[in-house]
Parts: C-alpha cells; structure tokens; sequence
C-alpha cells in the first residue's frame, strides 16, 4: 500500500502540468518515506532547476528532513555554487545546519566570505550558530563577527543572538555596547 501511496507522490511531484502547490505538498509528503535512494534522484532534479522557487525549497526542506549523506552532499554541492541567490543559500545553510553537519569552522569561513550586502546569509549564520553544539567555539566567533561589524543595523540585529548564549563573554559583549566601549 506504501509502495502505491510514494508512486503516486512521485508521480504528482513531478508532473509538470500540475499546480506548483500541490506538487510541493507532495515533494514534503515523500519526504516521510522510507525511500532515500529514489528520493534523492527527485530531490536532485529540483534543487538543480530553479524555475520554481517553491518546488526548490520544498525539496530543500525534505533534504534537511534526510538522515543520509549524499543529502548532505546536495546541499554541500549547492552552497558552493556562486550563482545561487542569497535567499536559497540561506535555506541551503538552514539545511545543513538543521543536520548539524556544518563545523564553527565552516561557518567562519562562509561569512568570511559573504558580501556586505549579503545581510540574509549574514543573519542565518548567526542564527546557526547560536544553535550550534559547540558553543564555546560558536561564541568566539559570534564576538569576533560583531566586533568588526561595521553596519549598525545589523550589529543591533547580532545582540539577539549573542544574547543566546549563557555566557559571560557574551554578557560582558553586551554590556560593552551599552557602554558604548564598541
């Protein structure tokens, strides 16, 4: 009955003369089977065809779903390519992170390597970070990251996220920018 249930899934997802909505319901729906192997090749196809945003971020959401490595490739794949608009690079990092496959390290050197006008990719860093297992390392970063932000607004918009961790470092952070220290 499964077997019948995916099938038909498959089939609506990647019916092109079917409404975009009702194929991304069925791209997430897939993503609760048991089929990593098929499921990957279709999840592949949309990630690579970015004619419809919706259908690319529903197969990014069920790839971040995924417990599998070479889901984790596709999206380390993704991440990498220069053409992708910041909005889904910011899903892709989401992804990944959701997975908990991403080091401090990595996390470093993407926002190193983010353009100041790149204020979405910016935020979901933070936003990784603060989650990040690894907090000790996350903070150091998330402090060296605020203290050469230059822009106020998003050196106001990083206080939230310092203020995520239990730490004395971050409080002393903050403090310092009451104080107008930084």
């Amino acid at each position: 009955q499964s077997e019948k249930v995916f099938r038909f899934l498959m089939t609506t997802a990647t019916d092109r003369s079917l409404d975009a909505d009702i194929r991304q319901h069925a791209i997430l729906a897939m993503s609760m089977f048991d089929r990593d192997d098929e499921l990957l090749k279709v999840l592949a196809q949309f990630t690579e065809n970015n004619e419809n945003p919706e259908l690319q971020e529903a197969a990014l959401m069920a790839l971040a779903r995924m417990e599998n490595p070479k889901a984790d490739q596709i999206l380390r794949d993704m991440i990498n390519q220069d053409d992708l608009a910041d909005d889904i690079k910011a899903q892709v990092l989401f992804a990944l992170g959701s997975h908990g496959k991403v080091s401090v390290d990595f996390l470093k050197e993407f926002y190193t390597d983010i353009g100041p006008e790149s204020q979405e990719l910016k935020r979901q860093v933070w936003h990784l970070l603060s989650m990040h297992k690894d907090k000790e390392g996350a903070l150091g970063v998330m402090l060296d990251f605020a203290r050469a932000e230059k822009d106020p607004e998003m050196k106001r918009d990083m206080v939230f996220w310092l203020g995520q961790f239990d730490d004395p470092r971050a409080a002393d952070f903050l403090v310092e920018i009451l104080e107008g220290k930084d």
